[in-house]
């Protein structure tokens, strides 16, 4: 959160944002609004089109729940460990990730839909964006629960210090499968 704020300010010094403290406008709040969430909507533009700039970015950076808004279904909150599921069947193993692995999916598509405020949704969009970044994939972890414990590290850490999220990341369950960590020895690391 204090990076954020910091790199707004920063910005603000620059001349990239402009310190004035006129209001922005229609079009400057639905252009703010769009690019920090996922849409604006009428009475936030509204509302922010009174405030300055600054006061729109401090109203933006307003601590927001990070606990997701939505709960977690119990497919997802059950881990299967890697031995637990090679005793299934192909078919039942089959269908256990498939069922987990729509659950998460719907949870989080539910979780982004149901970020009320312009902060919340902020907090979603970084989110999103840190996992586009930090890159991992349900199709190789084989695990929601390890995905969704990942998307949870990602909501706390989204809008706080990028070297503590990278951090946190480097040692994050999920990651360390995706990156093969387990298969690296001293003196044969692998390309990951």
């Amino acid at each position: 959160m204090k990076a954020v704020l910091r790199m707004l300010v920063i910005m603000l010094a620059a001349g990239v944002l402009p310190a004035s403290a006129t209001p922005m406008g229609d079009a400057d709040a639905r252009h703010l609004l769009n690019r920090a969430g996922f849409g604006a909507r009428p009475a936030d533009i509204a509302e922010f089109a009174r405030l300055s700039r600054r006061e729109a970015v401090e109203k933006l950076l307003v601590v927001t729940p990070i606990e997701a808004g939505v709960p977690v279904p119990a497919e997802i909150n059950t881990y299967y460990p890697p031995q637990s599921l090679r005793a299934l069947s192909p078919e039942a193993r089959k269908e256990t990730l498939k069922r987990s692995a729509i659950a998460l999916r719907v949870w989080w598509i539910d979780t982004l839909l149901n970020a009320r405020t312009p902060a919340g949704q902020l907090r979603e969009r970084m989110t999103l964006f840190w996992h586009n970044h930090f890159v991992s994939s349900l199709q190789k972890v084989k695990s929601a629960r390890l995905m969704l414990d990942q998307n949870l590290l990602l909501r706390r850490y989204a809008l706080g210090n990028f070297g503590e999220l990278l951090h946190v990341v480097g040692k994050d369950p999920a990651m360390v499968v995706y990156l093969d960590s387990a298969t690296n020895r001293r003196g044969s690391p692998n390309e990951n």
